[in-house]
């Protein structure tokens, strides 16, 4: 179920509800039900510059077929932000973005496990011929089984292309 609402030409507002299941033919010893919902908001703030929100909890029960040898219920919780900027100055046009994403999964004993992940990437296209990209990402977490909780990646490259499209680009 999804529903879509325009607040004004600027703001968009969209909820939505969505139930999974699996073993829907008894066949295995576990059932997994996943409910969820959530809202994201979308502000135009003008021709260049927009901005995303979005909330969704997951909750997650699992059982078993003789339900006295196992239940579970838990409520894990999805969070993202996005900003896009799309300057330009005469013919060259750029691209920004911005995201970060929280999620935090309830984990077994009480513990939660918490991820972020923090991503800034540029596209600038120069021409029909030639444009750059940059990105980095930043991520982290809390779980005790990873050998590294905080990790930073980034790249970037340079493509060319041709007057009948073959393109070469280095990263």
């Amino acid at each position: 179920l999804k529903i879509e609402q325009a607040i004004s030409g600027k703001f968009k507002l969209t909820g939505f509800y969505r139930r999974d299941r699996d073993n829907l033919i008894g066949t295995s010893l576990f059932t997994t039900n996943l409910q969820t919902m959530g809202a994201n908001l979308f502000v135009k703030v003008n021709k260049r510059l927009s901005i995303r929100a979005a909330y969704t909890p997951v909750i997650q029960q699992i059982f078993s077929q003789d339900s006295a040898s196992y239940n579970a219920t838990r409520l894990n919780n999805i969070s993202n932000a996005v900003i896009t900027y799309m300057p330009r100055a005469g013919k060259v046009s750029s691209f920004f973005t911005a995201v970060y994403s929280y999620y935090q999964f309830e984990g077994t004993g009480g513990k939660n496990n918490n991820f972020q992940n923090f991503n800034l990437s540029n596209t600038t296209i120069f021409s029909s011929f030639l444009k750059a990209g940059l990105a980095a990402n930043y991520f982290l977490n809390n779980s005790s089984d990873s050998l590294n909780s905080n990790t930073m990646m980034a790249s970037g490259d340079l493509s060319l292309t041709g007057k009948r499209g073959g393109a070469i680009t280095v990263g």
